[in-house]
């Protein structure tokens, strides 16, 4: 299959183009300026444009898209990932592109007010980062000529990750400095990485039909978060001390159990973390 692949640049998008490379499909990825991608072809391409591309697809896989972490402006959000996504829909009716797999966020649901999370879950006062993302589902949801399926899931692990939780507590275990966390006997279920969101969505391309058109991801059984800390700081061997702070919100985890009734890698926190650490990804 000939797919196309929007922010092959990026951590995420670089990792999910070689990776279906890798299992055969001939892939072409868009990236902002001078390609830092690996193992695949690239365009030069602003998203937030009428796309260009002289090429005929199969598939877009949209991974492209400004993150909070950037500290990125509400002008930023609404250019990278809603506007992206009304130019890409364009592009794929102009082309007959008949499907597209979007990468979305769990920040459309907002404040999470229900220790489960799923699919169904009230959207509640997201913040212009979650809002951006929820209108680019519905744009999604709403055209009629493209099946599309996005996919929401908290922040991603994988080479030069940041921003994440788990990712602040290694840069400090790594420095040996103190480290606090919250609701250690909570089981948390809220982590993915870039290898399984590539080997998941090469099953979905697989697939002849989407049941959903959101699927939640995170790992299928959980871990307790004191767990997952203590089993980092054994395996980078640091002197850091584990304090137990006092939160202000209560914690919640992800229920993935649509995305792996569809074929999702099943896993636990503490496998993505020994992947991330010992360079997997």
């Amino acid at each position: 299959m000939k797919i196309l692949v929007t922010g092959a640049g990026g951590m995420v998008g670089n990792y999910v183009a070689a990776y279906l490379t890798h299992v055969g499909h001939e892939v072409v990825g868009t990236v902002r300026r001078t390609s830092s991608a690996k193992e695949v072809r690239t365009v030069v391409c602003d998203l937030s444009k009428p796309i260009t591309i002289h090429e005929e697809f199969e598939l877009i896989i949209h991974t492209a898209g400004a993150l909070p972490y950037r500290n990125s402006t509400v002008l930023q959000y609404k250019q990278d990932n809603i506007d992206a996504m009304e130019q890409l829909l364009s592009f794929a009716q102009a082309k007959g592109i008949p499907r597209m797999i979007n990468l979305s966020t769990i920040g459309v649901y907002g404040e999470f007010r229900e220790e489960r999370i799923h699919e169904d879950s009230d959207h509640i006062n997201p913040d212009p980062y979650g809002q951006s993302k929820e209108i680019a589902e519905r744009m999604l949801r709403e055209c009629g000529s493209v099946e599309g399926i996005s996919l929401r899931m908290p922040g991603i692990l994988g080479n030069g990750a940041r921003g994440i939780w788990i990712t602040n507590v290694i840069e400090k275990m790594k420095q040996n400095a103190p480290v606090t966390i919250y609701s250690p006997e909570f089981v948390t279920t809220n982590f993915v990485d870039v290898y399984q969101i590539s080997v998941f969505i090469s099953k979905l391309i697989d697939r002849k039909k989407w049941e959903y058109d959101t699927l939640v991801l995170a790992c299928s059984k959980g871990n307790r978060i004191g767990e997952i800390v203590e089993r980092t700081k054994e395996k980078l061997k640091s002197g850091s001390e584990i304090l137990v702070g006092k939160g202000d919100r209560a914690p919640f985890w992800l229920d993935a159990s649509r995305a792996v009734s569809m074929g999702y890698p099943e896993s636990t926190p503490a496998d993505v973390v020994s992947r991330f650490l010992e360079g997997d990804l």
